[in-house]
């Protein structure tokens, strides 16, 4: 049996005349079967009790208002880390997910878009993010990102920002390992982990355990 703790995070958009945005974060555990997960978990040396923590942020700077002559868009890109820590605040597992989400109105208010259609994280879409296709980017978003929450693992916080990322610029440093495989933006995805790890705690994770976050909506 391999006990699986699960951060689930329901994303719900609410949506007016001036727009707003509402997450409900359920944190919950289960026991599943042998086999029931496909994804390995991440083998990181620790012993005895972990702590979980989720950190959440919502960006809606992109999106547009509507005018008298021209419609307009929320648009909402929602980051999610979850982590599990050891005693000494060392990043045990780390997940990173990421919600973009639409919703367009025209000029008079009424939303337009499909508010029943199901909405994808960047790691459900997978290659079709299309940043590859479009961009030319070394790899997909969810390779990209996948990477930077596997550097995270067996690191403090502290020696994250100090170490092959530089945050000022916000990117992996040039001539890392770490810089052949994420050449995105990383510094808010430290952030993100660096609030997860302070927001931990202990909710019956242990060594071994296999971190999964998943999103309802």
């Amino acid at each position: 049996m391999k006990k699986i703790i699960a951060l689930i995070l329901t994303f719900v958009l609410l949506l007016s005349l001036t727009g707003c945005v509402g997450t409900t974060v359920v944190i919950g555990e289960c026991t599943c079967p042998e086999g029931g997960h496909t994804t390995p978990a991440p083998v990181v040396p620790a012993e005895g009790a972990l702590k979980t923590g989720l950190s959440v942020s919502v960006k809606i700077s992109d999106s547009v208002s509507a005018t008298a002559e021209a419609a307009g868009a929320a648009k909402y890109d929602v980051t999610l880390a979850a982590v599990t820590v050891d005693e000494n605040g060392r990043i045990v597992s780390c997940v990173i997910d990421s919600i973009p989400a639409t919703v367009s109105f025209d000029a008079a208010g009424t939303i337009t878009s499909d508010i029943a259609a199901q909405v994808l994280t960047k790691n459900e879409l997978g290659d079709s993010y299309g940043m590859v296709a479009w961009g030319g980017a070394i790899a997909e978003w969810d390779k990209q990102v996948a990477a930077v929450a596997k550097y995270a693992e067996g690191k403090t916080v502290a020696e994250l920002k100090n170490g092959d990322i530089d945050m000022t610029t916000g990117k992996a440093k040039d001539g890392t390992d770490l810089s052949s495989s994420a050449t995105i933006y990383l510094a808010g995805y430290v952030y993100a982990i660096e609030a997860a790890v302070n927001n931990a705690q202990h909710r019956g994770a242990q060594a071994g355990d296999e971190l999964v976050l998943a999103t309802l909506n």
